[in-house]
């Protein structure tokens, strides 16, 4: 299982000159974050203090399957605003080597966070 924090710095893998980029393992948790950030619509008179760290589950297109709550500091309307965030930004993206692809990855919802 990988774990995934948002409003984390990422990088991808350097190239050569004309060769595309090569994909590694934060540049696809980039795509990833990308993708569910996108997605995200923090509800109106939302706290803005939250820590919410979410499984989730995927099949090999990206499709989401499912979704489960591990620690999680926020309220119902947060919540619902991560369900819909993930579940409209499925299919998530897939890396360029399957080998980075994991069917299980945790997000983490946390501004500020590390």
């Amino acid at each position: 299982m990988k774990y995934i924090s948002f409003l984390i710095l990422l990088t991808l893998g350097g190239c050569a000159l004309g060769d595309k980029p090569i994909m590694t393992h934060e540049g696809y948790v980039k795509a990833l974050d990308r993708q569910v950030s996108r997605n995200m619509y923090l509800p109106e008179g939302s706290s803005k203090s939250y820590d919410c760290r979410i499984k989730v589950s995927q099949d090999q297109e990206g499709n989401v399957i499912s979704s489960e709550y591990g620690l999680c500091e926020a309220d119902d309307a947060l919540i619902a605003a991560f369900d819909k965030a993930i579940m409209d930004a499925s299919p998530l993206p897939l890396p360029d080597d399957m080998a980075l692809f994991d069917s299980e990855i945790v997000l983490r919802f946390c501004p500020g966070c590390e």
